[in-house]
């Protein structure tokens, strides 16, 4: 069955906050030191964060950089185990 492109939106940005919060605290780093390493305000980290709101390609490209890591493995759904 195909998604909706809202259900297709919800679901990247649940991966985008899941995959950012694990590599956050892999790092021992806050939202407010994420924040500060990428230049995007407290308040729209917090929001990417908790899959409030979808991030445009400039943020999540800082977002990357802050985080050490790519948009594919922030974004791109993960290989399925056959």
């Amino acid at each position: 069955m195909k998604m909706a492109t809202h259900e297709w939106e919800a679901e990247v940005n649940r991966r985008i906050a899941e995959r950012a919060s694990k590599i956050m605290r892999a790092h021992d780093w806050t939202k407010a030191d994420v924040a500060r390493r990428s230049g995007i305000s407290y308040r729209t980290i917090s929001r990417i964060f908790q899959a409030e709101i979808s991030t445009s390609s400039a943020n999540l490209a800082r977002l990357c950089v802050a985080l050490n890591t790519s948009p594919d493995t922030l974004v791109l759904p993960l290989p399925r185990r056959t």
